[in-house]
């Protein structure tokens, strides 16, 4: 009979990349489906905000920010008081490098929210870079 040992590095190893990839696959399924159903959404209904908002958030999540810039502007203008979609397409802005646009949207969303902390970071960072460049 062989002998149990309980401590095996490698195997503990393997189980945890075994592990990772499952939920990688997963998360890599469950961002397609939803990708998939937002696509869907807006397709069905370009009036529907929910399902512009949330494939913008969906596509900038896996850093498609040019992609996901064009349904924030499409969420903004379906509803231009919302201060949520008005920092998400500031900051997909910056991420996409357009500082000075960015600016503009994340001072509109610390209008409407004057509370709303992302934007006020984001602005406070952005501000940092251009000042950097115009010294």
């Amino acid at each position: 009979m062989w002998p149990i040992h309980h401590n095996f590095p490698a195997l503990r190893f393997v189980a945890a990349i075994l592990a990772a990839f499952s939920l990688a696959f997963s998360a890599a399924l469950c961002f397609a489906q939803n990708s998939a159903m937002a696509l869907d959404g807006t397709a069905a209904d370009p009036d529907n905000f929910d399902a512009h908002y949330n494939l913008a958030n969906a596509l900038a999540s896996q850093g498609q920010f040019p992609e996901a810039i064009i349904h924030y502007r499409a969420a903004t203008r379906l509803r231009p008081d919302d201060a949520n979609a008005e920092a998400n397409l500031g900051t997909a802005l910056a991420e996409a490098g357009n500082l000075p646009e960015a600016k503009l949207h994340l001072e509109r969303a610390l209008h409407i929210n004057p509370s709303h902390e992302l934007a006020r970071e984001n602005l406070a960072e952005i501000n940092l870079r251009l000042g950097a460049r115009n010294p």
